[in-house]
């Protein structure tokens, strides 16, 4: 008995000392800076002579270090540690923990950054939330903690409170990744026992200083190139930004010309720092710069003796569908209580409407959503001919099984009670759903379905609720679809029809001549889109951003008991605010042959 005991005291201490030594500090001074380093000894141990790879920051722009690892693992270039900031150490976790490389290349394609950033309500510290962005790039990592990594990985901070450089290899991914692009004010802070760590962008953007410290005996640095001294300054932000690029632009050059063996420039400086539409096209620049530094990579690594490495091809049935569908249809469990207030104003939000097309409505429509696990619950105001609002509630019970939510709808209004109660099953390309419903004074069990098809140059949606009312053996349906054909680089094909015989189930108004009825039975429309190819986006004093400008022709045709048919002109534009879009403006002229009359509409649809 005493043996098993004194067996079990060692073994209950060589753990603890296991799990000291993954977070014992270490602390290096290199040049002017102090680095403050957790795990070292990993590093330490890694066999010389050793490559390591610094990736830059500089937001979006900076995932054309997804090119540049993709160019070195074609030419079978080692590499045998990685350092991050910012942006680069986003990159270098998703590749770090064993992702291959062409699987990162197609979740960045398939995903966007902005679609998981959300305003920053419920805390003063950051104007958006990143919570959903961390916990995505962990469920989608092969390994959930740093320590745990294939490529020893670290991610450069800076720690406001002893001035000191932060490296942080241990940790579970979704904790500790927010210390590398935490940019006051912007991003949350991230703060952990006495230290207060932000991103590291202005004092090492580029770490290839940290490389070298942590052992590295080669360094291939990425860099973004600058070449913004040709921009005028004439507005407060642009003077702010300016003044940081050159302060950081002075610790680069110092940084790179005493590190870095070899300096990978990235030419994305047209784009900018949110601008995550762009990612084919910055890992072609990322590729294709990494390409033309590939003989003198070689001739350094031949003069050190160090060989070329063979990549083994990783198993391509990694299926990350599920993790990308919640993003898609935001079903990104948190462990934290989210609450947040909503605002709609010109198009009608109601739990009670179809999802894809939303119908015109020029009332404020506000309240609040909150989200802990898998419980979500919203509330909405309705507005009411009687000039007193109703409400709506939502209750959603995310991820009931893997692939299944439960969800409920109440109304409340003066004179009705309405619901919908039933189960949604998510797939890549659909949902299916079904239950009870009462609406209108009507009682019945429906069913309904979204779908989404995607070609190269075709995008078809489309949602459908199928009514069987206790009082009537007939179905109803009410079923809306909308096409994007992409015919050429300037002129784009956008089709709608929608076709209602429910008298339960309000239409989407799509007509934009005289205003039909809510439950009008067939709409169609037809907008010929021309993309302005010599207007390109407009950046107002580097916060607010307008995009996607567009001016179309379109033809419209409504039918009730007489039809209809409207023409006309329009014009439309999105307004986004540090990134994430939320104002849609859009002005038209329609001529209606039925009243013979002209119709000008201009729409503001705020999603807030």
């Amino acid at each position: 008995m005493l043996k098993i005991i004194i067996l079990s005291i060692i073994i209950f201490n060589l753990f603890i000392s296991k799990c000291l030594a993954d977070t014992e500090l270490t602390y290096i001074t290199e040049g002017n800076d102090r680095y403050i380093i957790e795990g070292y000894q990993r590093f330490k141990s890694i066999e010389s002579p050793a490559v390591g790879l610094a990736l830059t920051g500089g937001g979006a722009p900076a995932l054309f270090n997804v090119g540049v690892i993709k160019a070195l693992e074609e030419e079978g270039i080692p590499i045998d540690l990685i350092v991050g900031s910012s942006m680069g150490a986003i990159v270098g976790t998703m590749y770090g923990n064993g992702l291959p490389i062409n699987v990162i290349e197609e979740i960045l394609l398939k995903v966007s950054f902005n679609d998981m950033l959300r305003f920053n309500f419920a805390s003063s510290s950051s104007l958006l939330d990143t919570t959903r962005v961390n916990k995505f790039i962990e469920e989608v990592a092969l390994a959930n903690n740093l320590e745990d990594f294939v490529v020893p990985t670290a991610l450069l901070s800076f720690d406001l409170g002893s001035g000191d450089k932060y490296l942080a290899t241990t940790g579970q991914i979704s904790e500790v990744i927010q210390s590398s692009y935490s940019i006051p004010f912007y991003f949350p802070m991230y703060n952990s026992d006495d230290k207060f760590l932000v991103d590291a962008g202005i004092v090492e953007v580029s770490p290839a200083k940290s490389a070298k410290v942590l052992g590295a005996d080669i360094v291939i640095a990425t860099i973004i190139s600058d070449d913004s001294s040709s921009k005028e300054y004439n507005t407060p932000g642009r003077s702010f930004f300016r003044y940081i690029s050159l302060v950081q632009k002075r610790y680069t050059e110092q940084i790179i010309g005493n590190y870095a063996d070899i300096v990978i420039e990235g030419d994305v400086d047209e784009y900018t720092f949110m601008d995550f539409d762009s990612l084919k096209e910055y890992i072609e620049i990322g590729y294709k710069s990494t390409k033309a530094k590939l003989p003198k990579i070689k001739r350094l690594l031949k003069k050190k003796k160090i060989s070329l490495k063979e990549y083994k091809i990783k198993n391509q049935d990694i299926n990350y569908s599920k993790k990308l569908n919640d993003v898609k249809y935001d079903r990104i469990l948190l462990e934290k209580a989210d609450l947040a207030p909503v605002f709609y104003y010109g198009r009608d939000y109601s739990f009670f409407k179809q999802d894809l097309i939303r119908s015109p409505l020029y009332h404020l429509q506000y309240g609040f959503r909150f989200s802990k696990d898998h419980l979500g619950i919203s509330a909405l105001s309705i507005p009411n001919n009687d000039k007193q609002d109703g409400i709506e509630l939502k209750f959603r019970w995310t991820k009931l099984t893997e692939d299944i939510d439960l969800l409920s709808n109440f109304r409340y209004e003066s004179n009705s009670r309405d619901y919908l109660m039933g189960l949604v099953y998510y797939d890549d390309n659909y949902t299916f759903g079904g239950g009870r419903g009462y609406l209108n004074k009507d009682s019945f069990i429906y069913l309904d379905n979204n779908y989404q098809l995607k070609a190269e140059s075709i995008l078809l949606r489309g949602e459908s609720d199928l009514l069987f009312p206790f009082e009537d053996n007939k179905p109803k349906i009410l079923t809306s679809h909308q096409g994007n054909y992409q015919l050429s680089n300037i002129w784009t094909l956008e089709p709608k029809l929608i076709f209602n015989n429910t008298e339960i189930m309000e239409s989407p108004l799509i007509y934009r001549g005289v205003i039909p009825d809510k439950f009008v039975k067939l709409q169609l429309s037809l907008n010929w889109t021309y993309n302005y190819e010599s207007i390109s986006d407009m950046e107002i004093m580097d916060l607010l951003k307008l995009t996607d400008m567009q001016t179309y022709l379109f033809t419209d045709y409504q039918k009730e008991e007489s039809s209809s048919i409207a023409v006309g002109v329009g014009s439309k534009v999105n307004l986004g605010f540090l990134g994430v879009k939320f104002l849609d403006i859009e002005g038209y002229l329609a001529y209606d042959n039925q009243f013979e009359d002209l119709n000008l509409g201009f729409n503001l649809y705020y999603n807030f």
